[in-house]
């Protein structure tokens, strides 16, 4: 079996549904939790194994039996923030700065569980040595999952300090989906942020900018025209899937993850949801 533990550390969960910003998403979607030990891989230095462990866990053919308490959710207040500064004329100067700071409206969807802890189990799942190492030492890596207010601690569980899931997967009923990562996962991400040319561009900008020596600067200069047009390199939002209403078809699904579809039947002290795995991107490119 392999089980993931999800601690929250200041006691609520800062993350939204993806088709309404105004609900927070809980229990957390087995999908996001993996985009959570995705971003810890490629943050810090690309582990080889640590890939090879995401791989495997992209592919894993069963869903995860959830452990997760209920949780209240918070009355959703909008904020206005500053945006990044721009130069130029400004209705309202950033004291004697000659910098512009637009306020954005913002919501931040929360909700307080009663267990400040959960827990993913894929009870089918036999994970090799060396991917259950790299899983460990990924997990210890993340530090958030949703907003960046919402901190957790995050563990490769033993089986005894889980208990009884109260979330279990149950295919013959579908109202609403759980996200889930499918296989091409962790290609369809570096695809989609362009990593290599978002690099190559920010390390001209620096270069474009440096009048200490002014060889390297013309170079740079020139290829950021050449081959960027000055222009930030493209990259692609991965939009999460909206499979509230069961009439989109999969073919205009902007996400390439799988998703489940669950029931809340309620049986006691249990919770069923029914598992309904989309296709993957590479089944619908086909």
């Amino acid at each position: 079996m392999l089980a993931l533990g999800v601690r929250y550390l200041n006691g609520f969960v800062a993350a939204c549904e993806p088709d309404a910003r105004e609900r927070a998403e809980w229990p957390p979607h087995p999908g996001r939790v993996f985009m959570a030990l995705a971003a810890a891989h490629f943050q810090t230095g690309d582990d080889p194994v640590e890939r090879q462990a995401l791989e495997w866990m992209e592919g894993l053919p069963t869903c995860p039996h959830l452990l997760a308490s209920d949780a209240l959710a918070r009355a959703v207040v909008t904020h206005y923030v500053p945006v990044n500064d721009k130069a130029g004329p400004s209705k309202a100067l950033l004291q004697s700065a000659p910098l512009t700071r637009d306020r954005q409206a913002r919501s931040f969807a929360r909700a307080w569980p009663d267990h400040d802890t959960m827990y993913l189990a894929w009870r089918d799942a036999d994970p090799p040595e060396k991917i259950r190492l790299a899983l460990e030492a990924l997990c210890a890596k993340v530090t958030r999952v949703g907003h960046s207010s919402s901190l957790v601690q995050m563990w490769v569980a033993e089986s005894d300090e889980i208990g009884e899931p109260n979330w279990v997967p149950d295919d013959d009923h579908a109202a609403i989906h759980l996200r889930v990562a499918g296989p091409g996962t962790i290609e369809d991400l570096e695809r989609r942020y362009n990593r290599e040319a978002v690099e190559t561009y920010a390390a001209l900008q620096v270069a474009a900018s440096d009048d200490s020596n002014m060889t390297a600067q013309k170079a740079a200069r020139k290829r950021l025209k050449d081959e960027f047009q000055n222009q930030q390199p493209t990259q692609v939002p991965r939009r999460p899937a909206t499979c509230q209403s069961p009439r989109v078809p999969s073919s205009v699904r902007t996400s390439s993850c799988s998703r489940w579809s669950r029931r809340r039947v309620r049986t006691g002290n249990s919770t069923s949801f029914a598992c309904s795995p989309s296709r993957s991107a590479g089944e619908r490119r086909s």
